[in-house]
């Protein structure tokens, strides 16, 4: 498939402009699969032009955070390198790479933990963590409470 700057410009505007998950996550995969088609010279280039990498990265990590995704993953997905990805997302988001994945995975925990009734460790594993410990460290750290007194909070209203 050959992709110009201007498709790859319309699909970030469409991205952009819909609330819907669904069409985001489809025009997401629309553009990764444009973006693949592109040489990472011309994908950086069009990431500094119109800001489509934070929008791939964001959207990489809110779709995948439930996965093991590692930052060599997500620059895999957009053919950036390393030390690029994480200048960018530095400079963008203004924290490291790990510490945006544990707050989107804290932020659905918090979902969980108020909706569901799953376990404590159901749910670390649910949103990606592999070790509930370290779950509930991350969520205390984050919350101010521990995974269990914040479930325990939300009920007694």
């Amino acid at each position: 498939m050959f992709v110009t700057n201007n498709y790859i410009t319309n699909l970030i505007f469409f991205i952009k402009k819909t609330d819907k998950i669904c069409v985001k996550t489809l025009f997401f995969d629309i553009f990764a699969d444009a973006v693949a088609d592109c040489s990472p010279v011309i994908v950086r280039n069009q990431y500094a032009a119109t800001g489509a990498g934070r929008i791939l990265r964001l959207n990489f990590i809110n779709g995948n955070y439930a996965l093991p995704i590692t930052s060599g993953d997500i620059c895999r997905a957009l053919s950036v390198s390393r030390a690029y990805m994480s200048r960018e997302f530095n400079r963008e988001v203004n924290m490291p790479l790990r510490d945006y994945i544990n707050l989107v995975r804290i932020k659905n925990a918090k979902v969980l933990l108020e909706s569901s009734d799953l376990t404590v460790s159901e749910i670390a594993y649910t949103v990606g963590f592999s070790d509930s410990g370290y779950f509930s460290a991350v969520f205390k750290k984050a919350v101010g409470s521990s995974p269990r007194e914040y479930k325990k909070q939300r009920f007694s209203y």
